[in-house]
């Protein structure tokens, strides 16, 4: 980053820099570990459960000396939740990009009414009390709690959003290029704060 750089603009270059591949590992390769590291838990805890409630007796009738041969074990079935689409290119332009095959539609957008009494959104009169019945701002995580709780169901539910940060001169009209901790308002301050934490929808 360029010393002379505004904050914002230091931020989004940080933001734009590739991790490299080598060190960033594919969607496939991260639900493998996943899986492994899963497996692997699993048979701790049953290791564990096992040792706990056997009684000697038992423990001892499961150290058979027999010259039996052994099952081999069964082949692993193939995950059939495994990820098929083909990875995207990083990149940063206009245009939302989706895996062929798919499409992205928006659900609710920073501001969307969420409370009751929540007033119509104004990016340019922003209030941080209006900003507490509206929708946050930067869903970072998105969790679906299908409804009736333990169902599969897909048509009902509750969406689960993180607000993690705030991206300052590009929410408050009147401070892009310049640094915001210098420029900010009290109330300014208050609408970034209200727009983070998270959303129950």
């Amino acid at each position: 980053m360029a010393d002379g750089d505004s904050f914002d603009r230091q931020l989004e270059t940080a933001d734009d820099e590739p991790a490299a591949r080598e060190t960033a590992p594919s969607l496939n390769e991260i639900w493998d570990r996943r899986i492994g590291r899963r497996g692997l838990l699993k048979g701790m805890r049953n290791a564990a459960l096992l040792a706990g409630v056997a009684s000697a007796p038992l423990a001892l009738a499961a150290c058979d000396d027999t010259d039996e041969p052994q099952k081999a074990a069964e082949p692993e079935k193939p995950n059939p939740t495994r990820f098929k689409f083909a990875e995207i290119e990083h990149g940063v332009d206009e245009t939302h990009h989706v895996a062929r095959g798919y499409r992205a539609e928006p659900i609710l957008r920073w501001g969307d009414p969420i409370l009751k009494g929540a007033p119509d959104f104004d990016p340019m009169e922003q209030t941080a009390a209006a900003q507490r019945l509206q929708f946050g701002y930067n869903n970072d995580y998105v969790g679906f709690v299908p409804l009736p709780y333990g169902t599969d169901a897909s048509d009902r539910g509750l969406l689960c959003v993180n607000h993690e940060f705030t991206s300052d001169p590009v929410m408050l009209p009147g401070i892009a290029g310049k640094d915001p901790r210098k420029v900010l308002t009290r109330e300014q301050v208050d609408v970034t704060m209200a727009a983070h934490g998270g959303s129950i929808v």
